[in-house]
């Protein structure tokens, strides 16, 4: 069995103990790729390794494209902790590095990170001889009727051309704002009567992230899978992790058993006000 096959069936083994003596955090005791990105988020605010750091920059964000690793977490899409969730409750067979690496981060194995050990190292591989540089001879590849080429160029000039302004004239809806239950795509640059602001799309948030209107409907089981924040002294319930639509400094709380018996579900003991 190689190095990381023992190390995958230690992460494993380590999360299994764990879980059994009821010790890992709510996020983990029962998996979801929501939950399992809502608190790498969480880790991504304390701190950590440089080892740690480069593997959730690099399982987050490879691409660079944000400006910081909170941002690049809350922006991915929840379908890219499947592997992750999948990892832990052993119904994959073959995970990806990062995947394991990320999984090891977040159950707190204390092994990590992985390394190859000096043995394994021993195995080089041939270094094949440094080439030296032709010189004098002519050069290949030039194209012999210019002409074609100068054509192609230029019916791509126009084609661009055209896709340009058809997107000046019809702008893209790369934003969105939040509608009373859900988000709804609109232009970054309109202006609302609503006040609510105005965000950078998200396709994840869009089609998942709702307000839980029937609150009535939810049970015990929805414990550990819905999210909820206290506004205006009135809790609300909602599908997804992350900050309050509105009130964007407030962050969303794991919904407990405690909280859902206490204000939704046909039992509660304290229902909304107004509901």
């Amino acid at each position: 069995m190689s190095q990381f096959e023992n190390f995958k069936k230690d992460i494993l083994l380590f999360y299994e103990e764990e879980l059994a003596k009821g010790t890992l955090p709510e996020p983990l005791m029962m998996p979801t790729p929501a939950g399992l990105r809502d608190y790498a988020l969480a880790l991504s605010a304390s701190e950590m390794t440089p080892d740690d750091h480069r593997v959730f920059k690099t399982f987050f964000d490879l691409e660079k494209k944000y400006d910081s690793l909170s941002e690049a977490i809350d922006r991915s899409d929840r379908d890219r902790l499947i592997p992750v969730q999948r990892f832990l409750m052993r119904t994959t067979i073959s995970p990806r590095e990062g995947v394991v690496k990320l999984a090891a981060i977040l159950v707190d194995y204390p092994n990590r990170p992985f390394r190859i050990d000096a043995e394994a190292r021993k195995i080089t591989s041939p270094t094949e001889p440094h080439a030296e540089p032709i010189v004098g001879e002519p050069s290949v590849g030039i194209p012999k009727n210019k002409k074609i080429y100068l054509l192609i160029f230029a019916g791509a000039v126009v084609v661009l051309g055209i896709a340009l302004a058809l997107n000046l004239a019809n702008p893209p809806k790369s934003c969105m704002v939040w509608a009373g239950e859900r988000y709804e795509k609109v232009d970054c640059t309109v202006k609302l009567a609503s006040g609510n602001p105005i965000i950078p799309l998200n396709e994840d948030k869009l089609a998942h992230f709702q307000k839980i209107m029937r609150t009535d409907t939810l049970t015990r089981w929805s414990a550990g899978k819905i999210w909820y924040a206290q506004i205006n002294r009135k809790v609300e319930f909602y599908t997804e992790a992350g900050t309050h639509p509105v009130k964007t400094d407030r962050g969303l709380r794991l919904a407990t058993e405690y909280m859902i018996h206490k204000y939704a579900g046909r039992n509660s003991t304290k229902p909304n006000k107004g509901e």
